[in-house]
């Protein structure tokens, strides 16, 4: 750790005091070392993430430093010039990384910093101009990083895993919300999966004992999905809102089928209820539809503390 912070300050000294010219040789260098590095076929038989977690070969350990210098990168690198400069070649550089996030099975560590570079890369509008294209290829890291959290080596991977997909599409949410919307479908179904990830780590946290990291973990992780929720509602006059009505649906179905504690619950009911200022009767009538005799008993004790607690106070 020592070693890795002064490498880091290293590069820091490096990136603020360096020519135009030595700052275009850095990023085209780091757009390589990520764009180079070998595909792992499908069928390779090492364990998840053995191969970057025991030093791997030199192009994957090389890969490990790409995409964390490109991260400090985006993070330090200040001034509009210098800013203009990276701005160039920003979009290559998240691409060549969605690419490699699809190929690579990354130890959670390194994965988790791959999706804030593409977090970085959506939230900063005003410095890197990107098409609905490559939001879509960006969001795409979101699907990714939700998979591996499903076979991640421990509940507390899972939940930094997952925390980290948020950012990501929390991100594109409130500083893309035109090319999300064009990416509607893709974007609602990882928040649905995050949504339900949520009750798969549940179970776990029950049995860790609330005073544990993990339930730690997982109270924030909701705060954060909650938060998203209540900005997919804000978006709801756009593309959003004919799914207000299905995320309503999921949260009701989690908690009919997994034990989510009353803190957890608490921290979604915010951008639920958000949710349900965009829907009206006809919605409404969908959800009865859909749900079955506990759905239906747990959206009725839902609507009533939303119309006693929000709708005409405005409060969760």
């Amino acid at each position: 750790a020592p070693v890795h912070r002064r490498l880091r300050a290293v590069f820091s000294a490096l990136i603020q005091n360096a020519s135009r010219d030595e700052l275009l040789t850095i990023i085209r260098t780091l757009k390589a070392e990520i764009g180079r590095c070998p595909i792992l076929p499908p069928s390779h038989e090492q364990p998840p993430h053995q191969h970057l977690q025991e030093g791997g070969t030199a192009q994957q350990r090389r890969l490990a430093v790409a995409v964390e210098c490109s991260s400090q990168l985006l993070i330090e690198l200040k001034g509009r010039r210098r800013q203009a400069l990276l701005s160039q070649h920003a979009v290559s550089l998240g691409v060549k990384l969605a690419a490699r996030l699809a190929s690579q099975r990354l130890p959670p560590s390194l994965l988790s910093t791959a999706l804030d570079v593409a977090r970085q890369l959506l939230a900063a509008e005003t410095v890197f101009a990107l098409s609905a294209r490559d939001v879509g290829l960006l969001l795409h890291a979101a699907t990714l990083g939700l998979t591996a959290a499903d076979s991640a080596d421990s509940p507390a991977d899972t939940l930094k895993q997952l925390d980290a997909v948020y950012g990501l599409l929390y991100a594109a949410l409130k500083h893309r919300p035109l090319a999300a919307g064009r990416c509607s479908p893709p974007f609602i179904a990882a928040v649905k999966r995050l949504l339900w990830a949520i009750g798969g780590s549940a179970g776990e946290c029950a049995a860790a004992g609330t005073q544990s990291t993990h339930s730690a973990l997982l109270l924030t992780l909701s705060q954060n999905v909650g938060r998203l929720l209540q900005e997919v509602a804000q978006q709801g006059a756009g593309a959003f809102k004919q799914y207000a009505v299905y995320l309503v649906a999921d949260y009701i179905q989690l908690v009919e089928r997994a034990a989510l504690r009353s803190e957890t619950r608490a921290a979604l009911l915010g951008g639920v209820y958000a949710l349900l200022d965009l829907c009206a009767e006809f919605e409404f009538k969908q959800l009865n539809a859909v749900l079955g005799s506990t759905g239906k008993i747990i959206f009725k004790t839902l609507y009533a503390d939303y119309l006693r607690g929000h709708k005409f106070t405005g409060k969760t």
